[in-house]
C-alpha cells in the first residue's frame, strides 16, 4: 500500500493512488459494517466506539451501573474506546480457539473476526483507525434516520389520540413553502406529503424531503396543536428535534465548527434523547445513539461533513 495502487479512470487513463498517513472514512452504518466487519445491532455491544453501551435489556443486569443501554441520554456517561483498546480486542479475537467462545467475544466487542480484514493488518491499520471511522449525518438523521422516525412516530400518536393525519396534511397543502431548488409548488409539497411515505416506523422520503417535512409538520403543530392539552410529550420531543435541525442547518453552511458549537449540539441531543425516551419509550434506534458520534468528526476535522448526495466516501 505504500507504493499505492492504480485506478482506471473514464477514457482509459490510469492514475496512481496512494494513501496519506492518515485517512477518514465517512459512511452510513451498513458500509461501516461491511468494510470493518462490525456486528452492529446484532451484538451485545451495538456501538464499537463505546465500551459501555449495550443493547436494550442488557444494561439492567449491571449492578454497578457501568453499562448503559443504547437509549442513554447523557453524553457524559459514554465511555469511548481508544484505538489501542479496539485493536487489542481485534488481536485477541485471533487467539480464540473455539467457535462458541469466538462468537461470544465477537458479540461483546462488536467486531467479527476476519483474518484478512484491514484492522488485522498491524502495519496499515493506523492509517485508518477506528476513531477515524465516522458516521454520516445524512443517514443518521434524514435517510431512514432519527428524524425519519420522529415524523412517523408523531403522526402515529396523532392518529391514535387526535384523529386522521389528513387533518395535518390538508393544512399543509398549498402553503408557500420553499426548499432548495423548489419554489413552493403545490405538486412538490404534495409529493413530500404522500400518504405512502408515512407508512411504517420511518418516513420513506429522501433525506431532503425528510428535512423539509420536519419543518412542515412543525408549522402545522404550531398552527393546530400548541396551547391545547394534547400530545404534550410528543410535541416536546418534536420541538427538541427541531432545535437540533436548526443547529445542523447552521453547521451545514459554516466554514468552521468550534467547541461552543459542539457543546450546544451535545446539549440538544441529550435533551431530545431524554424527551424522546419519555414520549416513545420502546422506539429508540441505534441511530439515536450514533448521533453522539457526529462530534467525533466535528472535533477531528473542525467541519460538518456528510455524504449527500452519495455515500460512502473517503476523505484523506
Amino acid at each position: 500500500m505504500d507504493r499505492g495502487f492504480d485506478i482506471k479512470l473514464v477514457g482509459g487513463k490510469v492514475k496512481r493512488m496512494r494513501l496519506n498517513p492518515q485517512a477518514f472514512f465517512i459512511s452510513d452504518a451498513d458500509a461501516q459494517r461491511c468494510t470493518f466487519h462490525l456486528r452492529g445491532a446484532s451484538g451485545i455491544r451495538p456501538c464499537f466506539r463505546c465500551k459501555n453501551i449495550v443493547a436494550k435489556g442488557y444494561g439492567e443486569v449491571d449492578p454497578h451501573g457501568f453499562f448503559k443501554e443504547i437509549s442513554c441520554s447523557q453524553y457524559s456517561q459514554l465511555q469511548i474506546s481508544s484505538d489501542a483498546e479496539t485493536f487489542q480486542s481485534i488481536d485477541h479475537l485471533s487467539t480464540i480457539r473455539t467457535a462458541k467462545q469466538l462468537d461470544n467475544f465477537e458479540k461483546s466487542c462488536g467486531i467479527n473476526f476476519r483474518p484478512f480484514s484491514f484492522w488485522n493488518d498491524r502495519v496499515q491499520r493506523n492509517r485508518l483507525p477506528p476513531s477515524h471511522v465516522l458516521g454520516d449525518p445524512m443517514h443518521i438523521f434524514w435517510a431512514n434516520g432519527c428524524m425519519s422516525a420522529e415524523i412517523n412516530l408523531f403522526l402515529a400518536a396523532f392518529q391514535t389520540n387526535v384523529g386522521n393525519i389528513d387533518i395535518l396534511i390538508t393544512s399543509l397543502n398549498g402553503i408557500p413553502f420553499q426548499t432548495g431548488g423548489h419554489k413552493g409548488h403545490s405538486a412538490h409539497v404534495k409529493r413530500m406529503l404522500s400518504a405512502k411515505l408515512f407508512q411504517g416506523p420511518l418516513y420513506k422520503g429522501s433525506a431532503r424531503q425528510c428535512s423539509s417535512v420536519m419543518w412542515l409538520l412543525w408549522y402545522a403543530i404550531q398552527k393546530l396543536l400548541i396551547g391545547r392539552d394534547i400530545l404534550v410529550k410528543e410535541i416536546q420531543s418534536f420541538s427538541a428535534a427541531i432545535d437540533i435541525c436548526r443547529t445542523l442547518d447552521r453547521f451545514t453552511y459554516s466554514t468552521e465548527v468550534v467547541q461552543n458549537d459542539i457543546n450546544l449540539y451535545l446539549h440538544q441531543v441529550d435533551r431530545h434523547q431524554a424527551l424522546f425516551n419519555v414520549a416513545y419509550p420502546d422506539d429508540c434506534r441505534p441511530k439515536h445513539h450514533a448521533r453522539y458520534h457526529v462530534v467525533d468528526a466535528l472535533r477531528l476535522l473542525g467541519k460538518y461533513l456528510h455524504c449527500e448526495p452519495h455515500a460512502p466516501c473517503m476523505i484523506s
